[in-house]
């Protein structure tokens, strides 16, 4: 991906989020002046440990504070990484910006409470779980895909990756099984394999750590070994945004994967300043 190319997709990420977040933000005031409120489905946990507690019972406003904190990090790193990387070709920030692209996915979850989309429309819900899908996929691999692509520096490479596991995952998302039946508290139905794909991508949490870890060690990065605790932090994030339905997950996620992104982009800033 050019560095041009590369820019324009966080223009749109910025553009695309923001206008999303605003035009919710309007319903929601239109909804609340009368007297509309959303509703929130009583589905299935997936979140262990759980109990009756303050901080790990269900919490119908921690769903909705987790996808509003997906939302709001895509604007947010997009500016940061225009900002401060917008003249820097590297292959980090432009897998990060699928990784983006795959967390815009993520955060329509927030469309199901507000528009009420589970109680009577199940083709959308149907198609908001394989976009969920989609995202959930997307990302655990581009995540893995930044620690496997170190000093490539072939666009026309990065390209055929993109397209690779873009297609891949889109193929997967269409085809997979869904269970209209139930819904999850988390605002989306369940997929077949559901615990699989929860092990796969905890799987990948686990490789992406370790590759990054290696690839310090093999060309004496010191910054890379850091980039593989960030990295960890930030998926571990993610994870518990995505998986989260109580305080203490939602609360939990959110600074990890703020604070994780904070400390991954300083450094990788921080290390090619002065490489």
């Amino acid at each position: 991906m050019t560095l041009s190319n590369r820019n324009r997709l966080f223009v749109f990420l910025t553009v695309f989020s923001l206008l999303l977040i605003a035009g919710l933000a309007a319903y929601y005031a239109f909804s609340f002046y009368h007297g509309m409120q959303e509703t929130f489905p009583e589905g299935k946990s997936t979140t262990p440990f759980y109990s009756k507690s303050f901080l790990l019972r269900y919490s119908p406003e921690s769903v909705l504070l987790a996808c509003l904190l997906i939302l709001f990090y895509v604007p947010s790193v997009s500016i940061i990484i225009l900002i401060y990387f917008e003249k820097t070709n590297l292959q980090e920030i432009s897998y990060l910006g699928i990784f983006l692209l795959s967390c815009l996915a993520e955060g329509l979850r927030i469309t199901v409470p507000v528009f009420s989309l589970w109680k009577n429309n199940t083709l959308l819900m149907m198609g908001l779980t394989r976009l969920v899908f989609f995202g959930r996929l997307t990302a655990s691999i581009m995540m893995l895909s930044i620690a496997l692509y170190y000093q490539n520096t072939k666009d026309h490479q990065t390209v055929r990756s993109y397209v690779f596991i873009l297609v891949f995952v889109t193929i997967l998302s269409c085809v997979i099984p869904i269970n209209s039946m139930q819904i999850l508290s988390t605002c989306f139905y369940p997929y077949a394999y559901y615990n699989s794909f929860v092990f796969l991508r905890l799987l990948f949490i686990f490789l992406t750590f370790i590759t990054y870890y290696i690839t310090g060690m093999k060309y004496a990065v010191p910054e890379y070994k850091k980039c593989a605790l960030y990295t960890l932090i930030i998926m571990i994030g993610h994870f518990f945004l995505q998986e989260g339905d109580s305080v203490l997950y939602v609360i939990t996620g959110g600074y990890f994967f703020y604070f994780g992104t904070y400390l991954y982009l300083k450094n990788i800033h921080h290390y090619y300043l002065w490489k």
